[in-house]
């Protein structure tokens, strides 16, 4: 009888170790499932706009990637927004004290029929709804804002003013 009391002992000791080895397995291969898609989105949210690059309404770009989402207290991330909103407006903003403090933002106009979008054209001229907007209003002082290295790859360059 000792030696059936014994395995007895034993097996609850091996359904344990399994178990430990099967819940280590499902960790590690969720983890190796998510991950890759964590660092995708991380790149795509935090990458500047480039040339060829589109953004559409309700898009944003902001340097801290997924960061953003949680506390500032935790992440130490306080970098600026990019965020394509309705209407064609384009606005570079940071948030102060829970509230939007706008930096930059160029408004255009967008097709009513069909659905708006930016793009960033080879020479890295803005293009809301295939124009190069018209209005670009600062916030603060020039030397302040820096459009390069990001939000922008390269700065876009300066509408000339017709001369009528």
């Amino acid at each position: 009888m000792k030696a059936n009391e014994m395995k007895k002992e034993e097996n609850p000791v091996k359904n344990h170790s399994d178990e430990d080895l099967k819940s280590l397995l499902m960790t590690f291969i969720i983890l190796w499932i998510i991950t890759p898609t964590v660092v995708a989105m991380h790149t795509k949210i935090s990458a500047p706009v480039a040339p060829g690059h589109t953004l559409k309404v309700g898009q944003f770009r902001n340097n801290c990637g997924i960061f953003s989402y949680f506390p500032k207290s935790y992440t130490g991330c306080t970098g600026p927004i990019l965020e394509f909103k309705e209407n064609g407006l384009l606005e570079l903003f940071e948030i102060v004290e829970e509230e939007n403090k706008v930096l930059w933002s160029i408004q255009g106009t967008c097709p009513e029929d069909d659905e708006c979008e930016l793009t960033i054209a080879e020479d890295g001229a803005i293009l809301i709804g295939g124009v190069v907007p018209k209005a670009v209003k600062k916030k603060g002082k020039k030397e302040e804002i820096e459009l390069s290295p990001w939000p922008f790859v390269e700065t876009p360059p300066k509408r000339k003013k017709s001369r009528k």
